[in-house]
This record gives structure tokens, sequence and C-alpha cells, in this order.
């Protein structure tokens, strides 16, 4: 449909759900509808047909063009997609590390991909919303606007709240799309999801740290214990890769801030590789070790994840999360779906870090 046939639809939808015209009732016919719009009878038929399309109309020859049925609150986003022109992103992310989360990276490229396609993007801050009941007022208010698709970025533990919200979410499934930062265990999802791969990104702190020389000891650093699916994840990739690299000859320690004291060596190991669970950690005991008179880059070697802004001065060796091609990845997930291609697959990518070498290996 073109730009005017779609506003004809929408108007017919929205006076169907208000109750102007109610099942048995009759439209106006098509002729009538382009004369009180001003607009061509073609127009017209090919609105009511969309209509006849989507089970809500019937064309009787007697009768005319009868109402069948009211479409639900549920089902009205996916027939107001024909004329939604709007993205919303809603953002669970505490206002301390949106920054990390969401940021210009993702929201400048997956701005400009839909603003290209004619989609405008609205960002929504959500983070006060826990209860399912909460959530489903929103997203009726949100699928009244008739919006086309709605981004969700989770925050940790929310693995949970899809779990048992997984019935609202799944009416909404076709139109609703994860950006995660590690926050989710992917095979729980029952969305859309787009994401950090924090398992390889472990895997590649491994392997550059094998390459850039040779390697006695690896320690994981952590700031705190935490049951985080990006931290799981992370590990679990760095003792992946560290039994590939070294044949089984080199064990991962963990090593928590706090809980085994404040920093895992006494003296100079050029050899040893310590590698932070995100750059936040790497600082803090890159701060530690210098009490001690350790160096990164030269006593030890050290690399976190995340390319950080704020702790630029320390000159990370960092895994960069690549928010540029995931936002890439994400518009056309979000594109795909407005065209209705493969609308009975839900898709699931997760994206590699892109390695920054800096001054700490």
């Amino acid at each position: 449909m073109n730009e005017l046939q779609k506003q004809i639809f929408s108007g017919l939808i929205d006076e169907i759900m208000m109750g102007k015209y109610r099942v048995g009732d009759t439209l106006p016919t098509e002729q009538e509808i382009g004369k009180m719009l001003q607009v061509t009878r073609h127009n017209s038929h090919y609105a009511v047909k969309a209509l006849e399309d989507a089970g809500i109309v019937m064309r009787n020859k007697k009768r005319g063009t009868v109402v069948t049925r009211i479409p639900s609150k549920f089902e009205l986003n996916s027939l107001k997609r024909f004329t939604a022109k709007k993205v919303c992103i809603l953002n669970h992310t505490h206002e301390d590390y949106r920054h990390i989360h969401w940021n210009e990276r993702i929201s400048v490229p997956l701005e400009k991909e839909l603003n290209h396609a004619g989609i405008q993007m609205e960002i929504r801050n959500v983070s006060d919303i826990r209860k399912t009941d909460d959530y489903m007022e929103l997203l009726e208010e949100i699928t009244d606007q008739g919006v086309s698709a709605i981004v969700i970025i989770p925050v940790s533990g929310g693995t949970d709240f899809f779990q048992e919200s997984a019935e609202m979410f799944f009416r909404y499934h076709g139109s609703i799309f994860i950006f995660d930062r590690g926050s989710l265990n992917c095979d729980q999802s029952i969305l859309n999801t787009v994401g950090i791969n924090d398992f390889a990104d472990g895997v590649t702190a491994v392997e550059t740290a094998f390459k850039n020389g040779p390697v006695s000891r690896i320690i994981f650093c952590m700031n705190q214990i935490s049951e985080c699916n990006w931290q799981k994840e992370r590990l679990r990739g760095v003792r992946l890769g560290a039994g590939r690299m070294s044949r089984g000859a080199v064990f991962v320690e963990t090593y928590v801030h706090g809980v085994h004291g404040d920093f895992p060596l006494n003296t100079s190991s050029p050899q040893t590789v310590l590698i932070a669970c995100h750059d936040e950690a790497a600082a803090q005991f890159i701060d530690e070790g210098r009490h001690r008179n350790l160096h990164p880059g030269k006593d030890y070697k050290i690399i976190g994840f995340g390319n950080d802004n704020r702790f630029l001065e320390y000159e990370l060796t960092t895994l960069s999360p690549n928010l540029e091609l995931i936002a890439k990845h994400l518009a056309k997930q979000i594109l795909d779906s407005i065209a209705n291609r493969e609308p009975e697959t839900l898709h699931s990518c997760r994206i590699r870090s892109k390695l920054i070498r800096r001054k700490t290996l």
C-alpha cells in the first residue's frame, strides 16, 4: 500500500476499535470513502482490501463490506504496523550505567538506519518498571500508538522477569527485540535478540595474551562475586581459551577483590596475565598494583572488557563491543519484521567484540 492507502486503513481500524462500527455493521462503500476523504476509489479499495485480508471485514454482494470481528488490543499493533513509522526503545538500565548499555555508538547508527527507511526512533527510560502488570499497561499504551517495533534493553537479573512474563511477551514476540549486553541467557529468551558474544570475547582475550608472549599464569579478576551471565560467560571463554592455547598446561585462577585480598601478585611476574571481568575492575586492580610498585605491561599484563571511556587514562588493552555492527544487525531485524519477512522466525545474533591493544599488554 502507498502512504495514502495506509492512512485510510489506519483510520478505518481506529473507527472500528472506538465502536463506530460494530460486528455486523456495514462500512461505507469504497466510492463513499473516497468522496469523504477526497481520495480516489483506487486508494480506498486497497485500504478496505487490507481489512479483508486481516479478517476484520467481509465483502458481501448484497450487503456490501460487513464488519466480521473487532481486533483485540494485542492484535492492534500488528495491524497498525502497516501505518506505523516509529520504533520505541525501552531502556531498563539504571541512569548510572546507561552510558555502558545504551550509548551513541549504537543509538546513532540505529536511528540513522531507521530514519533512512522513514521510521522515527523514540527512547523511554523505564528502569522503575519491575512488575508484569505495570509492563502490560506500558505495552498496551505503546501498542495503541501503533509503533512498528519495540526494542528492550534489559538489566542483569532480568531473565526471571522475562520467564515469569513469557505469555505476555509472546503476544508481542514478532515485534519485540532485545539488545542484550549479557544480562540474559540467550537460550532462555523467547524474543528476537542481538547482543555481545561474551564467551567468544573471553576466548579472544586469552588468545591475544598467548600471541603476545610466554604465559605461565592466568588470573580472572573480579571486583565482586556475581551471578551475572556476562561474567560467567567471559570466565567460561577464558577457561576454554587457556585450555586450547596451552594444551592444559596453564590453569585459570579466579581472584575476587576484597575476598582474596587487594591484588593477586606480590612481586613482578611478566608472564602472568590478569584478565579482568570488565574495564572498571581492571582499573581497580591496576591502582592496587601500583601501591606495590607493580605496573601493567612491565611487571604483569592485564586485559579488560568494554572499552569504557571513563578509564582511558589507564591505556588498557580491552575488548570493545562492536556496537556499530550490532546496530546494523538490529536495524535489519526490525526492518525485516516490519516488511513481514520470515514472520515465523525468531533471530538470535551474538557479535564478537573488537580488540583494542594498548600499553597494559
